[in-house]
């Protein structure tokens, strides 16, 4: 099984902070919060670049509680600027607003037409789990990092008649990027999950390509004074209902299984309801139909399910065991 490197700590972009023209390019940046009433909200801001174009969306998807349909709008992103500010931030200023990624602070401020988005997110702690970059021996990567493992959340989000304010609730921030032509990409299945509990703050990925003899993925928890990261993360479906047949991920709920030295981490996720489903890219936001056509065909239009689950947690480092239960998680599944 590949692992997850942690020695390319730097996003392969880095040196080259503009796509050339003819090569491809995908970042996205996410961002998140799960009130205690088990409302969840989620903010994507993405860029594609290709053939020397730029293609950006902005979603705003909020899932209430028991509450019917969840409601998702996408907001026009044009004439951006970007600016970087020290060694990973960045901050980007376009008609609609300005969203700003840092280590110590990330803020959003946006609005549109029957959209508003106003979260301040103050990190917690000023752990950063190491990123995992996945590839095939050639230049192209994939590299993924979470920003902020835990962060209290404040503000608020409109959409259309939907009004929710938060203060001092959890909240989440990660960003992937990709140089792979998505036809090359490596990975046909991700699982990703975060959680927040009092004991714990816990998050873990594992990606898979489709013949499943590789791997990479890994789980960072912080319990306590410690934290400990996972190279190699299982994931064992739990049994389906009868006639569901066989699938990439079941819809009752999986196990994860990580192991660092000593320390051992299982993770029994049930999955209560799905509170998003769909594309990773909104192709409506590409004006031109044939763009919209090429993009769709050229990402291989990748979709995925987000749940809002419960997970049992138990931590053992050699005779000492730890475990919480029915813990709430907001965990993905996607096919690329």
């Amino acid at each position: 099984m590949a692992r997850g490197h942690t020695s390319e700590a730097t996003s392969v972009w880095d040196a080259e902070p503009s796509a050339k023209k003819g090569s491809f390019r995908l970042r996205k940046w996410y961002f998140d919060f799960l009130t205690p009433a088990l409302d969840y909200c989620f903010v994507y801001f993405a860029d594609v670049c290709l053939l020397g174009a730029t293609f950006r969306s902005l979603t705003v998807h909020l899932a209430r509680a028991g509450e019917g349909v969840p409601s998702t709008r996408t907001l026009a992103v044009t004439h951006v600027a970007e600016k970087a500010e020290g060694e990973r931030g960045r901050t980007f200023s376009f008609a609609g607003g300005q969203i700003n990624v840092h280590d110590g602070r990330t803020a959003i401020d946006v609005s549109g037409a029957g959209c508003s988005v106003t979260l301040h997110y103050l990190p917690l702690s000023g752990l950063r789990p190491h990123p995992v970059v996945i590839g095939n021996g050639g230049r192209s990567r994939i590299f993924w990092t979470p920003i902020h493992l835990k962060a209290s959340v404040s503000g608020s989000v409109v959409i259309g008649g939907e009004v929710i304010e938060v203060s001092g609730c959890d909240g989440y921030v990660d960003y992937l990027e990709s140089s792979y032509l998505p036809p090359a990409v490596p990975v046909r299945t991700l699982h990703w999950g975060r959680l927040h509990h009092p004991d714990l703050d816990l998050v873990f990925m594992r990606a898979a390509n489709g013949l499943g003899d590789a791997a990479w993925s890994r789980l960072s928890i912080h319990a306590g004074d410690s934290f400990t990261e996972c190279e190699e993360v299982a994931i064992v479906n739990m049994p389906g209902p009868p006639g569901s047949g066989s699938q990439a991920t079941s819809p009752t709920g999986y196990t994860a299984d990580a192991a660092s030295g000593s320390r051992r981490v299982h993770v029994n996720v049930h999955h209560a309801v799905a509170v998003q489903e769909g594309s990773f890219i909104d192709h409506r936001q590409v004006r031109w139909a044939g763009a919209r056509y090429i993009l769709k065909k050229l990402t291989r239009d990748p979709r995925s399910t987000k749940w809002l689950s419960y997970a049992d947690v138990v931590l053992q480092d050699g005779e000492a065991i730890k475990q919480i239960h029915d813990v709430p998680l907001i965990d993905e599944f996607a096919l690329l």
